[in-house]
Formats: structure tokens, sequence, C-alpha cells
């Protein structure tokens, strides 16, 4: 890229029978912050979701069938299967209304730049040779810091950056247990730090969803 271009963001929205919900929420969240609708990826189990969502939602989104069942099989699609292995990634729950970001111990405001903050999350990933990363889930300010850490703290599954990279191993995120399938962000969070030695999180920052 020149330096004058902008990098090209991918979301990529895992949803389930929550089209009205989508649409509501993390899409108009999305236009907000002036993401274009062909950066957005909306991945659905079957056809018959499909007709669903096409009905509710308008035209000019990239929407993909899984033939996966279970968010935790849906993930990992979405990560081995879809896009080339060379490709920086946005993860985002299909029910995100906002980000917030820290002012002080007591005081938060939403997110200024969407666009802005993807970006230089995956710089900031680059610079401390990271893979994955995102936010906390906590919504009280007192626990917020303006920093970044890399050791084993609990990411977000509401929204996640991921840099595919060739030479990393894949990471899965279902095993034969539904239980363990139902949390898949915990073992995603597991198995990134396993394999890599360190996740990254921004602490300033925690969606409302």
């Amino acid at each position: 890229l020149r330096e004058t271009e902008e990098p090209k963001l991918t979301f990529c929205i895992p949803s389930f029978k929550r089209a009205d919900i989508l649409k509501e929420k993390t899409l108009a969240f999305l236009h907000r912050h002036g993401i274009e609708r062909d950066s957005i990826y909306i991945f659905l189990n079957d056809y018959k979701e499909y007709d669903n969502y096409l009905s509710k939602i308008d035209n000019g989104y990239n929407f993909v069938i899984t033939e996966r069942q279970g968010i935790g099989a849906t993930r990992s699609f979405i990560l081995n299967n879809f896009f080339h292995r060379n490709k920086d990634i946005i993860m985002i729950d299909d029910d995100i209304e906002d980000i917030q970001e820290g002012i002080d111990n007591k005081t938060t405001k939403s997110l200024d730049n969407l666009k802005q903050f993807c970006i230089d999350y995956f710089k900031d990933l680059r610079k401390y040779d990271c893979y994955f990363g995102g936010i906390p889930l906590f919504d009280n300010p007192f626990f917020l810091k303006k920093d970044i850490s890399t050791n084993l703290k609990y990411v977000s599954g509401a929204i996640q950056f991921h840099r595919k990279v060739i030479h990393r191993t894949p990471i899965e995120l279902t095993i034969d247990n539904n239980y363990i399938n139902h949390f898949e962000d915990y073992l995603c969070n597991i198995k990134y730090f396993l394999r890599d030695g360190k996740i990254m999180r921004k602490n300033n920052y925690f969606p409302i969803t």
C-alpha cells in the first residue's frame, strides 16, 4: 500500500436466527462508522437462513453459507476455510451496539473512529508480534487501563482481531463436546496463547452488547 492508501478492512459476522438484531445493532454500528458493505461478510448456517436474512437485510453485503453447526465450528470455518492464510480479519458479533473508550476511572465515551481503531490495532499486533487480540468484556471504567497487555487475559468474543499467516498452525475452535463449543471464546484465547505465547489486549475499551 502507498502511504496515502487506506488499508482494506474485512469484518466477519457469524449469525444465527438473529437477522433483526444484526440489522438493528451491528450493521447499524458499522454504518455509523462508514464501513462499506462490501467489507462486511455475514456467515450463515444454511440457505434457509440466507433466505430469511435476505428478506430483512438490504443487498450489498457478502453472505456466506458455512454448512456448519455451532459457533465454534462457524468461527473455525471463517478462520481456516474461507479466507486465504495471509489475511487480517475482524471477527465481530451480531449484537454490537457500540465500543466505549475509557476517559478516566469514572467516565467513558463512544469510539470516535472505528476504522482508525482497527487499522491501529493491526499495526500494534505487528509491533508486538501477536496474531490475535481484542478488548475486555467488562464495562466498569474503574478497571480500564490505558495500556496494552500480551499476557493471558480474557479477550471478549464480541470483537476480535486475527492475523492469519501461512507459517502458523491453524486454530481450531471445536471439539466433540457441546459445552466447550458454546464457550469457544475461552478456547480461542487459550489456544492462541498456547500456540504463540502471547495474545494482545487493549485494556481501555469495551463493547456494548
